[in-house]
């Protein structure tokens, strides 16, 4: 089992690494982040992130570095506070405050000392860390360019796992959410019945107001350098509970449709089956107004499996496109 604490509560001062193991799965040795609680107990723990609008980042779209479901599986969470463009929808103060959380867990563990301590003295030197927050690399003679001709807004971020129930199967994998989905109407929250990789994404869609348990998985380091100068290491972070609460206009929208302009609703086709909505509303810790003594519930198991980023190439995406209207075909 593990803990949620919220950000404002953290003590980096707590987190605690267990021994490096072996992993027969991965080319990998596997550790544990941990927390040491006031009773001096240590356990895994979560973080409740504030709430974030969906204006950058997001699930990517399948592309060439993410041709399957399992590949595009995360979501990749933006950290817009430098612009403060939205300001009367979330408050970027505390979203900057997440984002200095992750960069002060960045600086402790992207030392020698703490690489001493994982590796060894006679190794320390043979790996690199990759960080959990992530700067995109700007081109500053050829910049990505938007419909507009203006340079893509490129935040920093990290990447959260959404991890699926995957069984190797060519002709029929079955890409089940193993986290949950609460959709917040009205000040009510409902669980959301998630039977596949395609339902998630009609629920998490462009200007949707988000909030994230964030699990502290694993603590990860490669065994070969992969063509690379160093062995790679780094923390692994899961999102195991996500409050979404939609654009009231997107409530029958399709997954493909999550990153279409508003100025294409009316070409939707709404001819998927529809979600199922869980009656009762359930009562957790996402709550807006939670006041300061209340305890936070915990949401979910500690995530066994481990998979690794591929970070060759990141997709941009800042602004949702409308579809490319395909070409007629010519008359032979």
């Amino acid at each position: 089992m593990s803990d949620i604490i919220k950000v404002k509560n953290f003590d980096i001062n707590k987190i605690e690494f267990t021994e490096l193991k072996d992993s027969d799965r991965t080319a990998q040795k596997i550790g544990y982040v941990n927390y040491r609680q006031d009773n001096n107990t240590v356990r895994q723990f979560k973080i409740q992130s504030p709430e974030f609008y969906y204006e950058a980042g997001g699930i990517p779209r399948e592309a060439q570095y993410y041709p399957t479901i399992k590949s595009r599986a995360f979501y990749k969470l933006a950290f817009c506070h430098d612009r403060k463009k939205y300001t009367d929808i979330v408050n970027y103060n505390e979203i900057e405050q997440l984002y200095n959380l992750f960069l002060e867990i960045d600086n402790m563990a992207n030392t020698d000392e703490f690489r001493k301590k994982i590796f060894g003295e006679k190794n320390y030197n043979q790996f690199s860390y990759q960080p959990i927050i992530r700067i995109p690399e700007i081109d500053e003679e050829e910049p990505k360019l938007d419909k507009n001709g203006k340079p893509y807004y490129q935040p920093p971020f990290t990447k959260l796992k959404l991890e699926l129930e995957y069984e190797e199967e060519i002709d029929n994998p079955k890409n089940i959410p193993k986290f949950s989905i609460f959709e917040r109407i009205d000040g009510k929250r409902s669980k959301i019945e998630l039977n596949s990789f395609e339902d998630v994404e009609k629920f998490i869609v462009w200007q949707s107001k988000l909030r994230f348990i964030i699990s502290f998985s694993k603590l990860y380091a490669m065994k070969t350098k992969s063509g690379k100068d160093k062995k790679g290491y780094g923390i692994i972070l899961k999102a195991t509970c996500i409050e979404v609460q939609r654009p009231a206009n997107t409530s029958n929208k399709q997954a493909d449709d999550a990153f279409i302009d508003s100025d294409d609703d009316n070409n939707n086709n709404n001819n998927t089956p529809a979600i199922t909505r869980k009656k009762e509303v359930v009562d957790n810790n996402l709550d807006v107004n939670n006041s300061e003594e209340e305890e936070v519930e915990e949401i979910s198991k500690v995530i066994e499996q481990i998979e690794i980023d591929n970070d060759e190439e990141e997709e941009i995406v800042e602004e949702p496109k409308s579809k490319p209207k395909s070409k007629p075909k010519s008359k032979k």
